[in-house]
């Protein structure tokens, strides 16, 4: 029995170990919500991390919840406003209707079952893992399907009265899992833990906040998450927040397939060991989009092309990336990182602003990026204001593909382009901060203002959607001006080049 998208392979790629035990995170990478707090930096000192809490408000934003939901309260769960309800799901409780904690369902698929568009489900921390086959007879094929447009919210003890009470250390023991034959044998794993197809009318774009997906292993595409149309109907949006993806399989999109214009804005994630045998070891959008702010996509294989990201997209700024690191992913082939396609028909096209990429690998040529820009149509990346230093390949150990726009950028061995340096970007390389330049460092203060991206995914929650991007990876202030750094002064401090701004006490804001 195949997954209900096309693709079927016998490789082993799609198998190996699965696990859904909570395993810790890379300890030398940066976590995003600020949970890395910013830089203190004294005269003649080296910058080092205060604590793990944000020292104040105005200097580390913790963003862990949103303004738009914090008003919620007991009061109002139900209903909330015509047909709109909030659900409880709780793995310890012994199962009742739903309405409460104390009546919590005791499995999520009864909650996908009640939930009508507009409807909250809220998810106490366990291991939850889809019963509802999409076609009878065939386990495999049992996924969390989104029928309608509600939102799934992780991350929940068993008592809060609001989205804003979660914990976010929570988030990660909130676990959807594809696990759902024999306990840790990949090979009887569901195709899809998340499933998103078409919608009858187009609504408010459901929300999955605080879960950890793994285990998903898909012959075709998406073994965490496919999104796009599978019919008549309403393009699929979702948006994916404080969410983690690791150990998915595929043979396209280990952990994420978006195609057929399906839409992923994605904040404050983290993918991480994911697997294609083919392309995109972590995400594969074929005329799919991607919005991806403050997310980090490590460790991620892929045994062709695109160790992070493969795309083909038709549409200008569906594939953007703002304030993210990519690190250690490798391809057999082409494109440690990433894979921007081109075609006879339909070609790829990519944006990257204030990323880093280190540490990727490729088989052929592209260590963090390849462009194929021999097609007909050929495939396009943007870069602004962006590190990609300490990539490797047999040849274009960083870039392949001339003729892309790369603007402010730190390009090891250089790249053309106003503003554009060839100078190590000298990274900490310490636990917990390895990708973060030290005081000094020449891409601190040497980006475009101009090129800023917008707040797309409103990162500081103020409702305002057309101002520049405000914080960065860390959740730290942009545009903070480090006095190590020599930069065109005057009013207004400079942002640095790279996914993390070096903020110190003192500096221009």
């Amino acid at each position: 029995m195949r997954s209900r998208r096309d693709g079927l392979v016998g490789s082993s790629t799609i198998s190996g170990e699965s696990s859904t035990a909570n395993s810790p995170l890379s300890p030398d990478l940066p976590r995003p919500r600020c949970a890395l707090s910013c830089l203190e930096v004294g005269d003649g000192e080296e910058a080092r991390p205060t604590t793990t809490q944000p020292r104040s408000p105005a200097m580390c934003r913790r963003n862990q919840s949103s303004r738009l939901l914090a008003a919620l309260s007991l009061a109002a769960l139900a209903p909330l406003g015509g047909a709109q309800s909030v659900w409880f799901v709780d793995a310890s409780a012994p199962g009742g209707d739903g309405r409460s904690w104390s009546q919590a369902f005791a499995a999520l698929q009864p909650a996908f079952d009640a939930a009508l568009d507009g409807d909250q489900v809220w998810v106490a921390t366990g291991t939850y893992r889809p019963t509802r086959e999409q076609a009878h007879g065939h386990a495999r094929s049992a996924t969390f399907e989104f029928e309608r447009q509600f939102s799934l919210f992780g991350g929940f003890a068993g008592f809060e009265a609001s989205i804003d009470e979660r914990n976010p250390a929570l988030f990660e023991q909130t676990i959807l899992s594809g696990d759902i034959g024999v306990a840790g044998d990949p090979s009887d794993n569901a195709f899809h833990v998340l499933y998103m197809g078409s919608f009858q009318t187009a609504a408010d774009a459901p929300v999955v906040s605080g879960f950890r997906v793994t285990g998903g292993r898909a012959d075709g595409q998406g073994g965490g998450l496919w999104i796009g149309l599978d019919g008549m109907g309403a393009s699929p949006v979702l948006q994916l927040s404080d969410c983690r993806f690791d150990d998915n399989a595929a043979v396209d999109g280990g952990a994420i397939a978006t195609v057929d214009f399906g839409l992923v804005l994605m904040k404050r994630c983290r993918l991480e060991g994911n697997r294609a045998a083919a392309k995109g070891g972590a995400v594969y959008a074929r005329t799919g989009g991607l919005r991806a702010v403050n997310s980090i996509f490590t460790d991620n294989v892929s045994e062709g092309r695109g160790g992070a990201l493969w795309t083909t997209s038709v549409s200008t700024g569906q594939i953007t990336f703002s304030n993210c690191l990519l690190a250690r992913n490798s391809a057999s082939l082409t494109g440690g990182a990433v894979h921007v396609s081109g075609s006879e028909f339909v070609a790829g096209r990519g944006s990257w602003y204030q990323c880093t990429f280190s540490d990727n690998s490729a088989g052929t040529k592209g260590g963090a990026i390849h462009v194929n820009t021999s097609a007909n149509i050929p495939g396009r990346a943007d870069l602004f204001n962006t590190i990609v230093w300490g990539n490797d390949a047999r040849s274009d150990a960083q870039i392949s593909g001339l003729g892309q726009t790369v603007l402010y950028c730190d390009v090891q061995g250089g790249y053309a382009g106003t503003g554009n340096i060839d100078l190590d970007p000298l990274f900490r390389g310490t636990p917990g901060a390895k990708y973060e330049p030290l005081p000094g460092s020449p891409v601190n203060d040497a980006g475009s203002n101009a090129l800023l991206v917008g707040d797309q995914l409103d990162l500081d929650e103020d409702g305002i959607w057309n101002e520049q991007i405000p914080f960065d990876l860390n959740g730290c202030p942009r545009r903070a001006d480090d006095p190590l750094a020599p930069d065109a002064g005057g009013k207004d401090a400079t942002v640095d080049m790279g996914a993390v701004e070096l903020t110190v006490l003192g500096s221009r804001r």
